[in-house]
């Protein structure tokens, strides 16, 4: 297996330059919200013109993933190498995907995104040519569903729809760009207006405190056990190794940010591991216009 050329780092900073200046089209803003904006609660230069009047956040978790060139006992049905694996955190190690799910079925809007592509020249060429999220394939924690404390991979294709989850083979869904880009759209053209009190923010904090709860109380009652990793399944990459215990004190510790804009950019990116993007418009369009 053949670890890309960049980083997640380096993956994710060309993914947000390209979204947000101009992947979903004309009409439509779509703004980073970054940490360091954020002081003591209060925004900083720019902070408040850059916002959209109407928006809504989205949280992207980038992954980088393995590009598998040899046939295994692990190839997924109709599938011939090479394709991709993108690992998942097990159960046991960390409570960001089980945050992450129930977040998603709260009916917001979060996205796994990992690249189709794995040479430096190839994501240099489609940075150019702001074609980065059109090159990515995406997955909703939603369609991934539940997992247990063993290791777990989603693999996929360039422009293959029909992904698989292992270690049982289980069918899921690659989202199509386009399928994700008019799915934003239409996110942002019906988006609420925001405030910085606004009470929307609060509860996604709170959505994002609660799920961490919930996870660690489910690990501390199945007490897992030290799972014995196939390592033709599941290499681990530098990923976020943080403890569930820990994760819900960095979560409790954001309850002294007044703002509850800044709370949720705090709970998205050091608890979820997530990079937040607003995406809306000057003026919200009715449903259905």
């Amino acid at each position: 297996m053949i670890k890309p050329e960049f980083s997640e780092f380096t993956f994710g900073y060309a993914f947000t330059e390209n979204f947000t200046n101009g992947w979903l089209g004309g009409g439509v803003r779509s703004v980073p919200i970054f940490p360091s904006l954020l002081a003591e609660g209060r925004p900083t230069g720019g902070y408040d013109v850059a916002i959209p009047t109407h928006a809504e956040p989205i949280l992207f978790q980038f992954k980088i993933p393995q590009l598998v060139t040899r046939r295994s006992r692990l190839l997924p049905p109709a599938y011939w190498p090479p394709y991709y694996r993108m690992h998942l955190e097990p159960g046991a190690r960390s409570a960001q995907h089980r945050a992450l799910l129930q977040h998603a079925r709260a009916g917001r809007r979060v996205f796994y995104v990992a690249p189709c592509f794995d040479r430096m020249d190839i994501l240099d060429n489609h940075y150019r040519y702001h074609q980065v999220p059109d090159q990515c394939a995406y997955f909703s924690p939603d369609d991934i569903g539940v997992l247990d404390d063993e290791a777990h991979f989603v693999a996929y294709q360039r422009l293959n729809g029909n992904a698989w989850l292992f270690s049982e083979p289980k069918e899921t869904a690659a989202r199509a760009p386009e399928e994700v880009r008019q799915q934003l759209r239409e996110i942002a053209r019906t988006a609420r207006p925001v405030a910085r009190q606004d009470d929307y923010f609060s509860e996604l904090s709170s959505e994002i405190v609660r799920s961490i709860e919930s996870a660690v109380e489910l690990r501390l009652e199945r007490r897992p056990r030290e799972a014995k990793v196939d390592r033709t399944v599941y290499v681990y990459e530098e990923l976020r190794k943080v403890d569930s215990r820990d994760l819900l004190w960095i979560a409790r510790s954001t309850e002294t940010i007044d703002d509850p804009l800044a709370r949720f950019v705090q709970l998205a990116t050091f608890v979820l591991n997530c990079h937040v993007v607003l995406v809306g418009t000057p003026e919200a369009v009715p449903a259905g216009a």
